[in-house]
């Protein structure tokens, strides 16, 4: 299993495919690289596929910086020169999708176009960072005094996106459960600081994407940034919820593959 080193730690990555755009994908809370094992099965023939471990979570070192969101930035700007990977096309998932956002912002040449599924930017709206933290944070402490830290998982799943974590096994739900360390480390840390003013200032292509069964507040939040960006379009996708490419794998692979494929041709069509 490959590892490297990136700043203060090891990270593992996993790579797939040969193609001449790179896919760099970015997972969410307490997730890992094997989130997109069938990502990687649906578009590894024709892009080259990596994806990570963040810091902290499975396989890679924690360090010793904090969680918050603009750690995990560095680590993912490092990550691309540390591969050599140019521009690779970010394909990030809740706050896999904040953290791609704000790499756009703050390096935004180590990036070509983005991909995020909700991105949790919760400071963009105070009404509904107040709602998500009333909801989510006694859901928690109960779940931890009723039956230790590792529920605190099934907690904030169960609240954020409980239509998948009702079709997860329980080897994968343990998976999970396993970087119950890091949704603590999370909560405590600085979220994204990006605002409305830096998402204006963002001039990559960027696909924004939602399930239409979401909870509210997170649907209010994408709908806000897809808003906010010059260059961002807004896709739906029904009778699904937060974490789209688990929900609707085979329509995100291919809203994945038509916007890498566009940015190919613009790319072509550019005079030299």
């Amino acid at each position: 299993m490959p590892k490297i080193d990136v700043r203060d730690i090891r990270i593992h990555y996993d790579r797939a495919g040969e193609g001449d755009m790179t896919l760099l994908f970015v997972h969410g809370m307490c997730g890992d690289a094997e989130n997109y094992r069938d990502m990687f099965d649906r578009l590894s023939a024709e892009f080259t596929c990596i994806a990570y471990d963040r810091r902290g979570h499975s396989r890679s070192e924690p360090g010793t910086e904090d969680q918050s969101f603009r750690t995990h930035v560095d680590d993912l700007a490092a990550l691309v020169d540390a591969l050599d990977l140019g521009r690779p096309v970010l394909v990030g998932s809740s706050a896999g999708g904040a953290i791609s956002l704000e790499l756009l912002h703050r390096y935004p040449d180590h990036a070509r176009a983005a991909v995020v599924i909700e991105p949790p930017l919760l400071n963009l709206d105070s009404n509904v960072g107040k709602e998500f933290r009333e909801l989510v944070g006694p859901r928690i402490q109960e779940a931890v005094d009723r039956s230790g830290q590792r529920a605190a998982v099934d907690a904030f799943f169960e609240v954020v996106c409980a239509q998948l974590w009702e079709q997860l096994n329980e080897e994968r739900r343990n998976r999970l459960r396993d970087n119950y360390p890091m949704l603590f480390a999370a909560i405590q840390s600085e979220g994204t600081t990006i605002t409305e003013a830096g998402l204006a200032g963002i001039e990559h292509p960027v696909l924004v994407t939602s399930g239409v069964d979401s909870p509210e507040f997170i649907r209010t939040l994408t709908t806000l940034v897809a808003n906010s960006l010059p260059n961002g379009r807004f896709v739906e996708f029904p009778d699904c919820g937060h974490v789209v490419y688990a929900e609707r794998p085979e329509e995100f692979a291919n809203e994945v593959r038509a916007f890498a494929r566009k940015l190919e041709h613009a790319s072509q069509a550019s005079p030299a």
